[in-house]
């Protein structure tokens, strides 16, 4: 009898790993090949999905607005670096995935305002819905018709509606 030893031998080039790094930042060379998830440790919501293409890696970041639907992230909160102060901009903001599916983000800021920024006209409309204001009578004009008001609302607030 006569034993045969057949070897074969693949070679896949130099450190071939096709899962995802630990680490990914755009533009850096890569070689996995499926999407993989990028941490922002500073900005959770600007944390998003990377993909490699011709080479190179392109991430796309999440930054979710209240309204936006809720994908296949790994994360249901997360949260925007900023000012405590209502007052002083960026300030911080926090975001959920609600059980309807749509992101929520409210102002983590001190004070009763829940619109980022001090002119809440710099807020689109569909953020600024519903959002809570502190000057009664403040309007805020889009292009189009849209225009949103901030009016008192029972148990002595305001917010802002939209039409």
């Amino acid at each position: 009898m006569r034993w045969s030893i057949v070897l074969f031998l693949v070679a896949c080039g130099p450190s071939a790993d096709l899962s995802c790094p630990t680490e990914l930042a755009d533009g850096d060379p890569c070689s996995f090949s499926d999407r993989c998830w990028h941490d922002d440790t500073f900005s959770s919501c600007l944390s998003g999905w990377c993909t490699c293409e011709l080479g190179r890696t392109t991430c796309a970041a999440l930054a979710p607005t209240t309204g936006d639907i809720c994908g296949d992230e790994p994360i249901t909160q997360c949260s925007y670096e900023g000012n405590p102060s209502c007052d002083t901009l960026p300030t911080s903001e926090a975001c959920f995935c609600t059980a309807d599916g749509a992101w929520a983000c409210d102002c983590a800021c001190y004070g009763a305002r829940t619109t980022c920024s001090t002119d809440p006209c710099d807020v689109p409309p569909q953020r600024l819905e519903g959002a809570l204001c502190s000057d009664v009578g403040t309007i805020c004009s889009y292009p189009g018709t849209t225009t949103c008001t901030c009016e008192a609302v029972a148990g002595g607030t305001a917010m802002f509606r939209c039409l």
